[in-house]
C-alpha cells in the first residue's frame, strides 16, 4: 500500500509528460517539424535579423526615391522658369512684329499675312 502512495506522484508526472508530448505532436503537425526550445531562439534571432535587413533595404530604397523626387521637383522648377522666359520672349517678339510689320507692308491695311480673310467670291444667301 505504501508503494501505491509513492507511485501516485510518479503517475501524475507521467500524465503531465504525456500531455506535453501531445502538445508537441500537435505543433509538429501544424508546422511540419518540431523545433526544440534551444533552437527556437536561434530561429527568432535569424528571423529578427532578416526582418532588420529587409527593413534596411526598404529604407534605402525610400531614401533613393526621395532623392529622385527632389531632383524631379528641381527639374520642374527649372522648366517652369524656362517656360516663363520663353513666354516673355514670345510676347516681346509679337510686340516688335506689330511695330515692324506696318512699316514692311505699308499698303496693306488688311492685317497680317497669316490672318484669315473672307472670300469675296462667295455669295451669302
Amino acid at each position: 500500500m505504501e508503494e501505491d502512495h509513492s507511485l501516485v506522484p510518479l503517475l501524475t508526472q507521467l500524465d503531465d509528460l504525456a500531455k506535453n508530448i501531445l502538445e508537441v505532436e500537435v505543433q509538429c503537425k501544424r508546422k511540419d517539424r518540431y523545433i526544440p526550445p534551444h533552437e527556437r531562439r536561434k530561429c527568432k534571432d535569424n528571423d529578427s535579423r532578416l526582418v532588420e535587413e529587409t527593413l534596411l533595404i526598404i529604407l534605402q530604397k525610400i531614401n533613393h526615391q526621395e532623392k529622385v523626387l527632389e531632383e524631379m521637383k528641381e527639374n520642374v522648377k527649372v522648366l517652369n522658369q524656362m517656360i516663363g522666359s520663353y513666354s516673355r520672349s514670345i510676347q516681346l517678339i509679337e510686340n516688335l512684329m506689330s511695330h515692324v510689320l506696318p512699316n514692311l507692308y505699308p499698303n496693306k491695311q488688311e492685317g497680317l499675312p497669316s490672318d484669315t480673310k473672307v472670300n469675296p467670291k462667295i455669295e451669302f444667301e
